[in-house]
């Protein structure tokens, strides 16, 4: 019986191997994915209890870390 030689059986193919690694085992594009499948499911009962511009905004505010008022000041929105 013959086996076949790996790619991370040696040295360099080890090296490869951890250069190829992530610190985390996620990605942008993963991240993304679940806030799509978590989000679509919700978004005909979110535009039920709210206005689809005041939605927009509140989504904005958070994605942004800031809105702005009328009278040119900006505030922080209070995620905790």
């Amino acid at each position: 019986m013959h086996l076949k030689k790996s790619k991370g059986v040696g040295p360099r193919g080890r090296y490869e191997v951890v250069q190829t690694m992530r610190v985390a085992p996620i990605t942008i594009e993963t991240v993304v994915q679940l806030a799509a499948a978590t989000l679509i499911p919700i978004a005909p009962l979110l535009l039920t209890m709210m206005p689809p511009k005041e939605l927009l905004k509140k989504l904005f505010s958070i994605l942004f870390q800031g809105t702005a008022n009328g009278d040119g000041t900006t505030t922080s929105p209070n995620l905790l």
